[in-house]
């Protein structure tokens, strides 16, 4: 989580206590909880509980297990409780698009279906068979993306999922957290503007949408902005943890709007490449941009924090690598940035890492090969120079996105802000910068000492800012006229 939000919004004084929060931040991979303190001393932050996130195949479908990432979170405020810290607040961020459903009673009524498990059924196009792409598209200006909340509970009506039948409430996963840690139901705005179900004007659900995939928004909690207080800790969940009634705050509870709301920029509309599990390329406006242009580009305007607009698109990210890891058996060193600059002199491929036939293609190694022939390049021959595809191929591919972004909204970026959880990868942003085309690309990420110790972070302004710069290499080739398909 890059920031919490509090409320109220308070600059330092030396009048003031030091006020501590208790973040939450839940990627697709991994958890983790850090304890932080504002004050007249300035900012610490130490990580104090960190556990795996992993989605569960069954019978054809990825589930994520909600249950033991809340009983992670449960120990993280334990492990809090048992230093004799009441936090002034909690937040929580995850990724976006999946939901829990809730029954009338109050009771999880099934695992969450996982985004990174692709579901067959989720398909927008089998939805545009019955709502025309023009009209969805005019209510909601979002991208085409089958792991979208819209695209999914559709697909679960027409499998006939038992749990829509009787569902009282979707939750969103941050929200879902929450309500377990509190008993209220609450829909954070930037989390929900990830769903595909929130009406681009007024910014609400939209009920025609909601319609068409058997839900209205009675199945939904109130809208909340960042900063709101959703409830406090529940007597059951006192008792749990050891903590009194410590307030849980909705936080912009999407990752990727939690680290905009940190970016050290001060432009009105900042260019960005969050880089996690999926990568989001976009830039932030002052207010929605839809024209034919945009449409064509397929891209969203979604709710930010602030109330500011964000112009993005999702795409492929450091699952590549993670993929290609798995393959390998996670025992390959990917390498520093300058054997990295080196081993990039002799590129031979580039590939779009949102192709079709690498999506659930069992073997990657051997689609990224066939895809090398098919586009007539020569396939990557060892470990090394797919690594280095792999990491070229990203790059490009967001370079891509974000020229199809500033040229369909007509504005224009001297720098990108490479932020999330990759952005201390020092060779993908190297390769950012250099397929950017850009003046500087500048790195905003969280760093905690090794072994993840804790402690007085020693140069608190500099991790506040956390940001640093890389200039264009000339040995890093540029793009081959790799066109990117969806671009």
């Amino acid at each position: 989580m890059a920031r919490l939000l509090s409320k109220p919004c308070l600059p330092p004084s030396p009048d003031l206590p030091m006020k501590t929060f208790l973040a939450i931040d839940i990627s697709p991979e991994r958890g983790k909880a850090f304890l932080g303190g504002v004050g007249p001393q300035g900012f610490s932050m130490e990580e104090v509980w960190s556990f795996p996130v992993r989605s569960v195949d069954a019978l054809g479908f990825g589930y994520w297990d909600v249950l033991s990432i809340y009983q992670n979170v449960l120990d993280a405020l334990r492990r809090v409780a048992d230093r004799g810290v009441v936090p002034d607040s909690i937040g929580i961020d995850t990724f976006g698009f999946d939901f829990c459903c809730f029954g009338a009673d109050g009771r999880l009524l099934s695992n969450p279906f996982a985004f990174t498990s692709p579901m067959a059924e989720a398909s927008p196009a089998k939805y545009y068979s019955r709502v025309p792409r023009s009209n969805l598209y005019r209510a909601t200006a979002s991208q085409d993306l089958s792991c979208k909340t819209l695209f999914r509970i559709d697909a679960m009506q027409r499998m006939g999922c038992s749990c829509l039948a009787v569902v009282d409430k979707v939750i969103f996963m941050a929200d879902s957290l929450a309500y377990l840690l509190t008993g209220e139901v609450a829909t954070e705005m930037t989390m929900a503007a990830t769903s595909g179900l929130v009406n681009v004007s007024s910014r609400c659900l939209d009920p025609k949408i909601l319609m068409s995939i058997g839900l209205t928004p009675r199945n939904f909690g109130s809208f909340v902005e960042p900063a709101a207080i959703v409830g406090h800790l529940s007597d059951h969940t006192r008792r749990q943890c050891g903590l009194p009634a410590v307030p849980v705050v909705a936080v912009a509870s999407h990752d990727v709007a939690s680290s905009l709301v940190a970016l050290p920029s001060d432009e009105p509309e900042p260019a960005y490449i969050h880089l996690g599990n999926l990568a989001t390329v976009g830039i932030e406006t002052q207010a929605p941009v839809i024209n034919a242009r945009v449409e064509a580009a397929n891209v969203s305007n979604s709710y930010g924090p602030g109330g500011k607009n964000e112009i993005q698109k999702v795409v492929m990210g450091t699952r590549f690598l993670s993929r290609c890891r798995e393959e390998w058996g996670n025992d390959v060193s990917l390498p520093n940035e300058q054997d990295m600059l080196l081993m990039a002199s002799g590129l031979t491929s580039v590939i779009d890492p949102d192709c079709p036939s690498l999506a659930d293609a069992p073997q990657l190694m051997r689609a990224i090969a066939e895809e090398c022939a098919a586009t007539s390049q020569r396939p990557p021959s060892s470990r090394e120079e797919f690594v280095r595809c792999a990491y070229v191929s990203m790059a490009n591919k967001y370079a891509e996105v974000l020229r199809s972004i500033l040229i369909a909204t007509r504005k224009s970026a001297s720098r990108v802000f490479v932020c999330g959880p990759g952005a201390g990868d020092a060779p993908m942003c190297q390769c950012v910068a250099c397929y950017c085309r850009v003046a500087r690309v500048c790195r905003h990420w969280q760093r905690l000492d090794p072994g993840h110790g804790g402690g007085r972070d020693p140069q608190p302004e500099r991790r506040a800012r956390a940001h640093g710069s890389l200039r264009r290499a000339d040995r890093v080739p540029s793009g081959r006229g790799v066109r990117c398909s969806g671009v």
